[in-house]
């Protein structure tokens, strides 16, 4: 049995609490008493206080909100902070991964908020998420990057060669971003899709009025939801790596694409038909 170096600290403090830890690093048994005496109900309370503020903290920088936000915490409670986001790493029984403990949390959260007639928010160090106010400028600035920071188009808009004398359709082209990377709202507008889809990963589609959307996908994370209005410029996910699951993910980067005259409803990806060179409209 051992203690964390702040555990220790707290234990040490205490009149006697030397020889409890020279006792507990003995490998000694400890009764249940001499526990609740150097770290009582209080200070595990404390300690549990301070390591969930910083989990979740961390889930928030990740770009994490809502639900997610509540997921992602559990993750990093479950594996440390290096735990990869969704991921497939297991207890000792075998019995819970990363992902599960996140969903298992999520849904225990709901519920207690449900028996004691409480809603859920989402807040941020700054206070609760707000909306952004949906102005549409009718100009695209580029959805990353800033500030003298410029990331290359690492595979352009059209068709691409993908071996065997083959070639395919690409509607959009790929930016080269680190995973983690602010993904901001080319134009102002209300989002009509943010979940995962096949082939594409976690993806946040916005809508700017007038058939014109834009599409982010292959995200780490995404920080809005169906239906939210959102400013031009502002953080609505995290660039990534993920696919769907297909595996047809070439590495990390965001995959934007512009689409025009687009008539699809509310939760529906635009078609490729309707997709327009972005380079058209944003110096990359």
């Amino acid at each position: 049995m051992s203690y964390r170096s702040d555990v220790r600290e707290i234990i040490k403090a205490k009149s006697g609490g030397g020889a409890f830890l020279a006792k507990v690093d003995s490998g000694a048994a400890i009764s249940g008493a001499e526990m609740s005496r150097y770290f009582t109900p209080q200070d595990q309370d404390r300690i549990f206080k301070t390591d969930q503020t910083r989990n979740i903290n961390q889930a928030i920088k990740e770009g994490f909100s809502g639900t997610r936000l509540i997921e992602r915490t559990g993750q990093i409670h479950f594996g440390g902070p290096a735990a990869p986001i969704d991921g497939g790493s297991s207890d000792a029984h075998g019995r819970l991964t990363l992902y599960t403990y996140g969903k298992k949390l999520a849904q225990n959260y709901q519920k207690a908020l449900s028996k004691s007639g409480q809603t859920c928010s989402t807040s941020s160090p700054s206070g609760t998420i707000a909306n952004g106010d949906g102005k549409v400028t009718g100009k695209f600035i580029n959805p990353v990057g800033g500030n003298g920071v410029r990331y290359p188009i690492t595979s352009g808009f059209g068709p691409r060669n993908i071996g065997c004398n083959r070639s395919k359709y690409h509607p959009a082209v790929d930016l080269g971003t680190p995973i983690g990377t602010s993904v901001k709202a080319a134009d102002g507008g209300v989002v009509t899709f943010a979940g995962n889809v096949s082939g594409y990963g976690y993806t946040v589609v916005v809508d700017h009025g007038n058939g014109v959307k834009t599409r982010y996908s292959h995200l780490d994370s995404y920080a809005v939801s169906q239906g939210k209005k959102v400013s031009q410029g502002q953080v609505i996910a995290k660039s990534g790596n993920s696919d769907g699951n297909t595996g047809v993910s070439t590495g990390e980067h965001l995959d934007f694409g512009i689409y025009v005259n687009d008539s699809t409803g509310m939760g529906q990806l635009p078609i490729k038909g309707n997709a327009v060179d972005p380079r058209k409209y944003i110096n990359f």
